[in-house]
């Protein structure tokens, strides 16, 4: 069924559907799914006494990637929160350790040997590497995992495993967060790494772009030719190699001056 997001309670959402009112519940979409009023959304009944409703998007599909918040730890494993009647239950074994409720993990749904469905959040053991990707292909996926000093693990379609490294990312990432990208490489084991950024003669304008902005707000900057890679990035997200195809192309355009450790604007 299709519902309108009518308004925000402290209970929830009201849902709008044939001119009856539905309550969605604040904690089955709090922490993964953004609504808004105005929006359109696909609901179950999943109440029909207390006429509560749930996102069609949290329900567990076998062999699905999906994203929850954690409802509840036990000793034996995680409960995450799908907004349904009943919780996803992620096995111990299955899990990661250290986690809290509220937390964000994604899990891919499977099926045990009675049929219920349960979740794995050891997504690295079920992606694949058997693909037919290769180096400047434009890809798209779902961050699954992300770790400090690494970089943010991208399920492919879903499918496929890839990294996109800490150095190249340009913002910070959130589990859930999907993504279009670029094959950086692949190596011969079929692991994939990831980049944001066009190929470098596709990506001087843009890096061109970047600094002219920076010099309008002060006419010159306090980094050139020498400067450290790391001031670069931090001021312009950019590498120093980036940093350097892009001021040259300014200067040979005569829109910069550029020294060792300053840049300045040319005045029209």
């Amino acid at each position: 069924m299709i519902g309108k997001v009518l308004k925000f309670t402290n209970e929830g959402a009201i849902i709008e559907i044939d001119q009856a009112r539905y309550l969605l519940p604040r904690g089955s979409f709090d922490g993964v799914d953004n609504i808004n009023i105005g929006d359109f959304i696909e609901v179950g009944i999943g109440n029909k006494k207390t006429r509560e409703v749930y996102l069609e998007s949290r329900k567990p599909v076998l062999g699905d990637l999906k994203v929850y918040a954690i409802a509840d730890k036990v000793s034996f494993g995680y409960f995450l929160s799908t907004g349904l009647p009943n919780d996803l239950f992620v096995p111990m074994q299955f899990a990661f350790k250290n986690l809290k409720k509220g937390d964000k993990v994604a899990v891919l749904v499977k099926e045990d040997r009675e049929g219920r469905l349960f979740g794995t959040m050891k997504l690295s053991d079920e992606l694949s590497h058997d693909h037919n990707y290769k180096e400047n292909d434009e890809v798209e996926g779902m961050v699954y995992s992300i770790r400090r000093g690494v970089g943010a693990f991208v399920a492919i379609d879903k499918k496929y495993d890839a990294l996109l490294s800490e150095k190249d990312m340009n913002r910070a990432f959130e589990i859930g967060d999907n993504i279009k990208a670029r094959v950086k490489y692949v190596l011969p084991d079929g692991k994939i790494s990831l980049s944001l950024r066009n190929r470098s003669h596709l990506q001087i304008d843009p890096d061109s772009v970047i600094i002219m902005e920076r010099l309008q707000k002060s006419g010159k900057l306090r980094l050139g030719d020498k400067s450290d890679p790391d001031a670069i990035y931090k001021e312009f997200g950019i590498s120093k190699q980036a940093f350097k195809r892009a001021a040259g192309k300014l200067k040979k355009e005569g829109l910069i001056i550029i020294g060792d450790h300053e840049i300045k604007k040319i005045e029209d």
